[in-house]
């Protein structure tokens, strides 16, 4: 053996390995070859809608036709790859010559995108062409690539082709799995979000709107041993076949029903929001700083055609974020005022009713504010200020060492209390045990002893394309919370009903079947020794 060169490990009678594997060195080849495949393709594809539109100066409906057209053609042309290479050229010669293909396709491609070469018809005859080209390459070579790495196995190969095999079917099964994650991960975003807009006043301690997600580890704490210990052994008792598929599809289901209650909160947190205008339409308020009751008549048409200088200022359009409180203060008195919420607040108000601008505040009772006006310091009682309520306060009198005040809300406090969302808490955790730690528990009996981290990293896989999905409908799709909730809880129910078709045809196996197939494959019999000594000994 070479020990020189670090890839090859050159065996008697054998075809040359990668170091430190069992694997052919053509196999690195062909990996190669796919990955600059691959990124040629995918390379080219992400900007392809975008040299329509700013190259060609197509519209978006042309430029998305054309795009889907050609991806579409790229998944035809496998037909005529796979025609090539079992009935004529074979799978190498099909590979190369339609890779030849390719590059050709990528050149005219790329010489139609120079400006200065023709006309608009021309790049346009050219880029197509390219593209046509393109998508017999790339299509082409396809079914051939993966059938020709697996002919370069040998019969020694079938401790490894077998576990790939059994491993691909569980990645296979996996394929529904991230629209759970989708769902489950939302805990640390909407929720935490919903919270915001929740009372959080649980009498001996506010909650903070991530705090909730306490109840998470805690109550999978509490379930695991319930589940073990009762739930299972009860469904066992009822000659209920719970197999790992099922528990997992139930899990998807809990995780659903999670989000129908969270949508159903959200479009009760919503009754408290401030009301949406439509087009045409305004929203008045008018503040009474008499001492005795006034008629307002608002006539049509008339409201605005006289100018409104002396007294107008601007409300907030929306809830405070945050469970904050917001509070502004506007100066009924002749004289100015300094006012002091608390340590960290200072606000100076105009005589003649001038209004300050808002403060956002911590939830809480401020009834040891200051006023400091040009008679003396003042005792300020505000009351409560409330999760995500407005307010307007009016200083209307100082008399007998207090300070005189009318409190309007403008916006009403958040009412739907945070201790709703524990319904949603209890399924999605359940929901959790059944799917989350069965699912790591039938993934990593599925797989064999060489491939348990891989299968393992399949599955953490799925939590990261679940994130994506999230990323993918907040950005793409932007809609109201509560039907963002109820999307997610039909794609779930409809990714159960695939998953449960899936494991249905699903046919559990023991790696140490395979493991001992192998092992009587290796070791030949006595009878087959003495036969093979004695030939030996002949030869």
């Amino acid at each position: 053996m070479d020990e020189s060169c670090p890839l090859l490990d050159v065996q008697a009678g054998h075809r040359q390995k990668l170091c430190g594997s069992n694997y052919p060195l053509s196999i690195a080849f062909i990996v190669v070859n796919e990955f600059c495949e691959r990124f040629s393709y995918y390379g080219m594809r992400a900007v392809l809608t975008l040299y329509f539109l700013s190259f060609f100066h197509w519209d978006e409906n042309l430029s998305t036709a054309v795009y889907h057209a050609f991806s579409a053609l790229c998944y035809f042309t496998p037909v005529i790859g796979a025609i090539m290479a079992d009935s004529w050229l074979g799978k190498y010669k099909t590979i190369i010559y339609l890779s030849i293909v390719y590059v050709i396709g990528h050149l005219i491609k790329s010489v139609g995108a120079i400006p200065s070469l023709g006309n608009q018809a021309v790049h346009v005859i050219l880029s197509m062409v390219g593209l046509f080209l393109i998508a017999l390459g790339t299509g082409g070579i396809k079914p051939c690539v993966s059938a020709f790495g697996g002919d370069q196995f040998e019969e020694e190969h079938k401790q490894l082709i077998g576990e790939v095999k059994m491993v691909t079917r569980v990645l296979f099964l996996f394929i529904p799995l991230p629209m759970f994650w989708a769902l489950f991960d939302q805990q640390g975003s909407r929720w935490t979000l919903q919270a915001t807009k929740m009372n959080a006043d649980f009498g001996i301690y506010v909650l903070q709107p991530d705090q909730m997600q306490f109840l998470n580890p805690l109550l999978i704490l509490v379930f695991i041993p319930i589940f073990d210990l009762g739930l299972y052994p009860l469904i066992n008792m009822c000659k209920f076949n719970f197999t790992p598929i099922r528990k997992m599809a139930t899990g998807m289901i809990l995780a659903g029903m999670a989000f129908g209650l969270a949508a159903i909160v959200e479009v009760k947190i919503n009754e408290t929001d401030m009301p949406q205008l439509v087009s045409e339409e305004s929203l008045i308020r008018v503040l009474n700083l008499a001492k005795n009751p006034v008629q307002v008549t608002i006539q049509d048409r008339d409201l605005f055609q006289q100018p409104v200088e002396a007294f107008q200022i601007t409300d907030l359009e929306a809830k405070p974020e945050n469970g904050l409180a917001a509070v502004r203060f506007i100066n009924g008195l002749s004289q100015d005022v300094n006012l002091t919420i608390d340590s960290k607040r200072f606000i100076a108000v105009q005589k003649n009713y001038s209004a300050s601008e808002y403060s956002l505040l911590e939830r809480d009772k401020y009834n040891n504010g200051k006023c400091i006006t040009e008679m003396g310091e003042f005792t300020l009682e505000l009351g409560l200020l409330d999760f995500g309520a407005s307010y307007t306060i009016v200083i209307t009198n100082v008399s007998e060492g207090a300070v005189e005040t009318w409190k309007s809300e403008d916006i009403k406090a958040n009412n739907v209390h945070m201790a709703w969302q524990l319904p949603q808490y209890l399924l999605i955790s359940a929901g959790e045990v059944m799917f989350s730690i069965t699912g790591l528990a039938f993934s990593y009996s599925q797989s064999p002893a060489s491939m348990k981290s891989v299968l393992q990293a399949g599955w953490l896989l799925t939590v990261a394309v679940g994130n994506t999905l999230v990323l993918v409908v907040a950005q793409a799709a932007p809609m109201a919370q509560w039907a963002e909730f109820v999307l997610f809880t039909v794609l779930l129910f409809a990714v159960c009903i695939i998953f449960s078709i899936m494991g249905y045809f699903y046919v559990s196996v023991d790696p140490e079947d395979l493991e001992e197939k192998e092992e009587k494959n290796e070791t030949p019999s006595r009878g087959n020794m003495i036969s093979l000594v004695t030939q030996k000994t002949k030869l």
